[in-house]
């Protein structure tokens, strides 16, 4: 033990550098390709460590950004930049993000630190939190007002793998626990709304004791939260009468993001082909966004058409020769030869 208390209350550069040493060879520390440090070990640490490398962590991120802001202040941007490049104490920052990311959460205290940290207003520390939360095993139904607590407060958009496997989670085990959404409508704030589609969507699952709650959020006024939550019901083939006039419509929107969703919402349900193909169609050259963009979506939907959507081949042989490239990791690229295949007659 005293060798890890070494580590975590080293203050010097040459203090760090001789705690690492010791810690690679009693713990088999290594760093790969990524320079990421790895610990092959950290499950033997007690609960009472775990605590200590939380709060150790917390304390050398708030003195990390403070330091920052005090030296920008002084040395300007392009110093503040050159000093980033010359700080030696990068990799103990990274060592205790690894370590807060990776420990186990088998007791309250530790689960309680974790929603606290999610809860943090430091977007990094809140990252933090939110990835321990998703990986803990033992969260049940009681921690569920604070995961909705957790949404609430951030959303779920900068860490929607986080804090939506955590929702996920305590609703597959704990059906009971749905009833806690069931009031969910559009008063409720946008960052609960969008993280609970956010939550449902990465998944590709909607329970049927949720599918009314869906159902209100896609007319929601907010075009974020109602097309995702078109993309949610689509997941369910019984909703399809009751959201397919509302995805033609957002095909048709004036915000790419809608249309976006939309597209992905069609490709789900393949409605009426006569209506929706030339629509899809349309979105073929499409590139407005960032990130991704309604063409990225509508190819992938005319796949799922296949030799119905024979129509749409000459748009997205178009599409390929003029935004795609050779690149085997070209998505778009891609999706258009996958469409190319689903689409064309055997």
């Amino acid at each position: 033990m005293s060798i890890l208390h070494n580590f975590l209350s080293a203050r010097t550069n040459k203090e760090m550098a001789s705690a690492k040493d010791d810690l690679e060879s009693k713990f088999g520390f290594f760093y790969d390709a990524d320079a990421a440090l790895k610990v092959n070990s950290s499950s033997e640490w007690d609960h009472d460590t775990q605590l200590l490398c939380i709060e150790r962590y917390l304390e050398s991120r708030r003195q990390y950004i403070q330091g920052i802001e005090d030296f920008s202040k002084s040395v300007g941007l392009s110093g503040l930049l050159e000093g980033l490049e010359e700080d030696k104490s990068f990799d103990y920052h990274i060592t205790l993000m690894w370590l807060t990311e990776n420990i186990g959460g088998n007791t309250k205290p530790i689960v309680e630190k974790f929603i606290q940290l999610a809860l943090d207003d430091d977007i990094e520390v809140r990252g933090i939190g939110s990835a321990c939360l998703r990986n803990c095993q033992h969260l049940n139904s009681t921690h569920l007002p604070a995961i909705l607590q957790i949404l609430d407060k951030h959303g779920s958009w900068q860490h929607p793998l986080k804090i939506g496997r955590a929702l996920t989670s305590i609703l597959r085990r704990f059906p009971g626990s749905y009833s806690l959404l069931s009031n969910i409508d559009h008063s409720s704030s946008d960052n609960l709304k969008q993280g609970i589609i956010a939550s449902l969507n990465q998944e590709e699952w909607l329970p049927n004791e949720l599918a009314e709650v869906v159902l209100i959020l896609c007319t929601d006024p907010n075009s974020d939260v109602s097309s995702n939550a078109l993309i949610s019901a689509s997941h369910k083939p019984d909703l399809k009468p009751q959201i397919v006039d509302l995805i033609y419509e957002g095909l048709h929107s004036t915000e790419w993001w809608v249309r976006g969703n939309c597209a992905t919402a069609c490709g789900n349900i393949t409605p009426d082909p006569g209506r929706f193909i030339p629509a899809l169609v349309k979105l073929t050259n499409d590139f407005e966004g960032h990130d991704w963009n309604p063409a990225e979506c509508a190819i992938p939907s005319l796949a799922k058409y296949g030799p119905r959507a024979a129509s749409a081949l000459p748009a997205i042989q178009k599409a390929l020769a003029e935004w795609g490239n050779d690149d085997e990791d070209d998505y778009f690229a891609q999706a258009c030869r996958d469409a190319i295949s689903s689409i064309t007659p055997r």
